[in-house]
């Protein structure tokens, strides 16, 4: 699938250079040519911070919500919510579950103990 088209489905505004991307993943061990990575900033760990590990693999598509220091052959989307880019809009038949850790649960109602 084209890059712009991705884009296009997250509703993230992009007009440079089109490239083929065959995966979405947020796990920079899965991370190769032809794939976008997304940095997701987590509660443990920030995705942003595995980026270098990333296009190391081979991978120059990247998804951010601010700068992380890359080659100048690396090509960097700005997004302000990743999480919500991945969850949400990126068509699913693209992405693998299982380099995705879960993201958020639905929340949870109390339950009251009965007295």
């Amino acid at each position: 699938m084209r890059l712009s088209k991705l884009l296009a489905a997250a509703k993230i505004p992009y007009d440079g250079a089109d490239h083929e991307i065959e995966r979405v993943v947020c796990d920079s061990r899965a991370a190769e040519k032809h794939t976008l990575f997304v940095c997701i900033r987590g509660f443990a760990s920030d995705g942003h911070n595995f980026a270098q590990r990333a296009y190391a693999a081979g991978c120059r598509a990247f998804l951010c919500e601010y700068p992380v220091d890359l080659p100048t052959d690396a090509l960097v989307i700005f997004s302000e919510n990743t999480r919500i880019a991945q969850r949400s809009a990126l068509p699913f038949s693209v992405f693998r579950r299982k380099n995705c850790r879960l993201l958020a649960l639905p929340e949870r109602k109390e339950r009251r103990r009965a007295r």
